[in-house]
């Protein structure tokens, strides 16, 4: 696990802006621990993992819920029986749609027994909910056995109330190695205890 990042904010334009690019900020932290020595690239668990020549070429890019991959999606539009914000002009609100970005990790994690580590996490992905009386706007983060959908980064109430929360959850950062350099000499990585060795 890397360290702690905090996402959201305490304002709706900070925390809005923080949600909206939650994807590319985790995946720029995960990037910090590259060792340009032993490996191509790095990004954070829940983005789109496809690699081309040792890149995680659509790390910052969404799978939509059609599985097209897209630079972005469509944003949420406040439900007519809503009221709209003070000071708002449109319906629209800015934050992008809810991916399915993290399913390809989450799978791949459950069938290697390493999802669960003791510790919530965030996964570079978004989530939007729908209720009578409000829509929020998530970033995935995970924990011991399910998502944890109760902290959102930003809300518009069915009465026009708007805000913005903060949270800090790690990092699980997911590194692109020089296989020419570096290689698996040992385990089978389906559990803590016979997890990879790894070695030049």
């Amino acid at each position: 696990m890397g360290e702690d990042i905090t996402l959201g904010g305490n304002t709706w334009e900070e925390a809005k802006a923080s949600y909206n690019g939650a994807i590319e900020t985790l995946n720029s932290e995960a990037e910090k621990y590259v060792n340009q020595e032993y490996a191509y690239d790095g990004r954070c668990v829940g983005s789109i993992p496809t690699i081309q020549n040792g890149k995680f070429i659509n790390k910052n890019k969404v799978k939509d819920s059609e599985e097209n991959i897209r630079d972005i999606l469509d944003t949420v539009s406040i439900p007519e029986k809503y009221t709209i914000p003070t000071g708002w002009i449109s319906r629209d609100t800015g934050c992008y749609n809810t991916d399915i970005n993290c399913t390809i990790d989450r799978t791949a994690l459950n069938e290697a027994n390493m999802r669960l580590t003791g510790q919530y996490y965030w996964l570079a992905s978004r989530f939007v909910d729908v209720y009578t009386s409000n829509v929020s706007f998530y970033v995935m983060r995970e924990i011991e056995s399910e998502y944890q959908d109760t902290y959102y980064m930003c809300y518009v109430r069915s009465n026009g109330d708007e805000g913005g929360c903060s949270y800090t959850r790690g990092l699980r950062p997911c590194i692109s190695l020089k296989s020419n350099i570096i290689q698996i000499t040992g385990g089978d990585g389906l559990s803590e205890n016979t997890a990879y060795t790894i070695g030049r």
